[in-house]
């Protein structure tokens, strides 16, 4: 397997929150403004022709925790890893995170607290990135950047 391309935006979870989510819960207006800029930011992005032989994989606390929620709040890495979380569950889950206050957020079973504050930024830019590259789901893996250390280590 080859990594067929990547590319990174100057927009993360934090910097969207703290641009656009700023009242506690979210009104529909910061939710637009928010979906917009996400979008925006990918425009940059070169959608592949195809994602017929392609895998879309993705790797951090905000994939995590998003299955881990949808899951009904398993935290072992091992149920986690290998879930698919596709846009139809996302908007679901998007439309419940803009709906409760960061406290509500951070009693939901599947999301560490610490996150509950970006969490919401998280989601949209998933949504966003999916849509624009064509893909109606993305893979969730738990093995980060230590992981493809030790596998190129060891396994090549």
């Amino acid at each position: 397997a080859r990594i067929a391309s990547r590319l990174s935006v100057p927009l993360g979870a934090v910097r969207l929150t703290e641009g656009f989510l700023r009242s506690d819960p979210v009104t529909v207006a910061q939710l637009l403004e928010a979906n917009e800029a996400a979008r925006s930011a990918f425009q940059q992005v070169s959608p592949p022709e195809s994602l017929e032989d392609c895998a879309v994989v993705g790797v951090g606390g905000t994939f995590t925790n998003l299955a881990s929620i949808e899951l009904g709040g398993p935290r072992d890495p091992e149920k986690i890893h290998g879930y698919s979380l596709c846009a139809d569950g996302l908007a679901s889950l998007i439309d419940g995170l803009a709906s409760r206050t960061i406290e509500e957020r951070k009693r939901l079973e599947g999301l560490d607290p610490a996150r509950a504050d970006i969490i919401l930024g998280g989601a949209i830019l998933l949504a966003q990135a999916l849509a624009r590259i064509g893909a109606t789901c993305v893979g969730v893996s738990t093995r980060g950047l230590r992981w493809g250390l030790l596998y190129d280590r060891f396994m090549d």
